[in-house]
C-alpha cells in the first residue's frame, strides 16, 4: 500500500514520499537501531584504543569496525537516496544488527583476551623421551621366536 496524492492536489509533489511510506515506528525502530551502532562502535573503538597498548593486533580490530561502519552508512545513504528498493529496509536492520553484534564481540574479546608473555626460556624438569630403542631378539634370551615377536607386538600396559 503506497501512497499516490490526488492529481493536481496541493498534496501532489515531484518528489517521493519521505521513508517510502513506512510506519512510523519501523522508521522510528530504524533510527535507534543506526544510532546505537555508532554508539556501540565507537564504544567498542575506545576500548579497543585503550587496550591496543597490550596487543597492537587490536588496532585491527578498530579498522575492521571502521569498515563496517563505513558499508553500513553507505547503504542508508543509497536507501535514503532511493538507489534501494523501499522493501530493502530489512536488510539495513539486519546488517546494523550484524554490526552490533561484532561490536560486542570485539569488546568482550579486547577485555578478557590475556596476552601471556613467558620470561623463563628454561626448558621443564620433566621431559617424556621421544625415541624408543629395539634390542635385537636373539635365541640366548629364552624365548622362542613367535614368543619373542608376541611379546613386542604386545603392549606393556
Amino acid at each position: 500500500m503506497s501512497y499516490h496524492p490526488i492529481e493536481g492536489s496541493s498534496e501532489a509533489s515531484s518528489q517521493p514520499p519521505l521513508y517510502h511510506d513506512h510506519s512510523p515506528a519501523v522508521v522510528i525502530a530504524g533510527k535507534a537501531l543506526g544510532v546505537t551502532s555508532v554508539v556501540m562502535v565507537l564504544v567498542a573503538i575506545i576500548v579497543s584504543i585503550l587496550e591496543v597498548h597490550r596487543d597492537w593486533t587490536y588496532s585491527l580490530l578498530i579498522v575492521n569496525l571502521i569498515i563496517s561502519l563505513t558499508v553500513i552508512s553507505f547503504l542508508a545513504l543509497w536507501y535514503r537516496q532511493g538507489h534501494l528498493a523501499p522493501n530493502k529496509m530489512w536488510f539495513l536492520f539486519v546488517t546494523a544488527s550484524i554490526l552490533i553484534f561484532q561490536c560486542i564481540t570485539t569488546i568482550v574479546y579486547v577485555t578478557a583476551h590475556k596476552v601471556y608473555t613467558s620470561g623463563n626460556t628454561v626448558a621443564p624438569a620433566f621431559t617424556i623421551p621421544t625415541t624408543v630403542t629395539m634390542k635385537p631378539i636373539t635365541k640366548s634370551a629364552g624365548l622362542s621366536l613367535t614368543e619373542a615377536s608376541d611379546s613386542v607386538l604386545t603392549p606393556p600396559f
